[in-house]
């Protein structure tokens, strides 16, 4: 069995609503890991696997709006990157869904390094830029 996934204080961003979802994809991550001892056609594996797509997809629509709302400049990349890993995501649940043999602990490796590399690479940015639009926010009011 795969190492815990858990929760690293270096994987916050600095904004506490997307750093409370990241939190929650981890520990979703968490739970896929626990139910592939039992096999990839166990009933919690799919549950687990949906409930990721589903909270993932409301996750990155709430990063995209707050992107939007700090005019982050990177936001169609970004986006195209969310776009991607669903993409992928659907196309590994369709196998699945299909019958198709998949290795469990590669779509658990994939979805750990994805998450916590996106994170890390990607999402660190939209802290930083929502850091230096809250600081022209407060020194303007000043």
């Amino acid at each position: 069995m795969p190492d815990k996934i858990e929760w690293k204080k270096e994987y916050e961003i600095g904004v506490s609503q997307i750093d409370t979802q990241h939190k929650k994809l981890v520990d979703l991550l968490e739970r896929l890991r626990l139910s592939l001892p039992n096999g990839l056609q166990n009933p919690m594996v799919g549950s687990a696997l949906k409930e990721i797509v589903e909270y993932t997809q409301t996750h990155f629509r709430d990063e995209e709006t707050l992107m939007r709302g700090i005019r982050f400049a990177d936001l169609d990349r970004h986006a195209i990157l969310h776009k991607v890993l669903l993409g992928e995501v659907a196309g590994i649940l369709k196998k699945l869904k299909a019958g198709e043999d998949y290795n469990a602990l590669d779509l658990l490796q994939f979805l750990k390094h994805w998450l916590v590399d996106h994170i890390i690479k990607e999402d660190s940015r939209i802290g930083a830029a929502y850091r230096e639009a809250v600081s022209s926010v407060t020194s303007l009011q000043s």
